[in-house]
């Protein structure tokens, strides 16, 4: 993180500050029921495996991409803001099986997610 250049630290703490205020905003205006948070744990599980499984494309270069996205989606419409917490979760736990990033990457992949996640929310209800 140190050999980053000075507005890329500013910009990953900001990010992250954004990411830290939305999950304390859904953890203490939701109120979870018994149902809710089982539901959760199963999306969890889910969200897990669609972020841990890796297809490639390509013969010489190839990329590799998850599905992670189709669980978001998902979520948005069935859990509300509940979902990021799942979302952000589900992302360290998959950073931590694999180990292969930098906390701070992983910390920005979740924030970085569970900001598009609130987004897409704030989007949905709009149009609903």
């Amino acid at each position: 993180m140190s050999t980053l250049p000075r507005i890329a630290r500013v910009y990953l703490y900001a990010l992250w500050l954004i990411a830290a205020s939305s999950i304390v905003y859904i953890l203490q205006s939701a109120s979870f029921s018994a149902v809710e948070l089982s539901l959760l744990l199963l999306w969890l599980v889910v969200y897990v495996f669609t972020d841990y499984v890796e297809f490639k494309i390509g013969d010489e270069q190839p990329v590799s991409m998850t599905i992670a996205d189709a669980p978001m989606i998902f979520l948005v419409a069935i859990s509300g803001l509940s979902g990021a917490l799942v979302i952000v979760c589900g992302t360290f736990i998959v950073d931590l099986i694999k180990r292969e990033r930098a906390w701070y990457r992983s910390l920005f992949n979740a924030s970085a997610r569970v900001i598009t996640y609130v987004m897409m929310w704030v989007v949905y209800q709009v149009i609903m």
